[in-house]
């Protein structure tokens, strides 16, 4: 793994909802619709998809080592 720093933000997501945009949050709130146009972009640039897969595969490891 790379020890690139990685920009990283709090998204809700809450499918079959319509989301009516009052203000601006500090946590990106979605319906499920809108989540494959706007998850690649949050962060002001388009994530690619080998950053995608390197980080996915952070987490996935990462999270292995949680006991529950």
């Amino acid at each position: 793994m790379s020890n690139e720093p990685v920009k990283i933000g709090s998204v809700l997501v809450l499918p079959g909802w319509f989301i009516e945009r009052r203000s601006k949050l500090s946590v990106t709130v979605l319906s499920g619709s809108e989540v494959a146009a706007n998850i690649p972009k949050l962060n002001g640039t388009a994530t690619n998809e080998n950053d995608i897969r390197r980080l996915a595969a952070m987490i996935e490891d990462r999270n292995r080592s949680i006991e529950y």
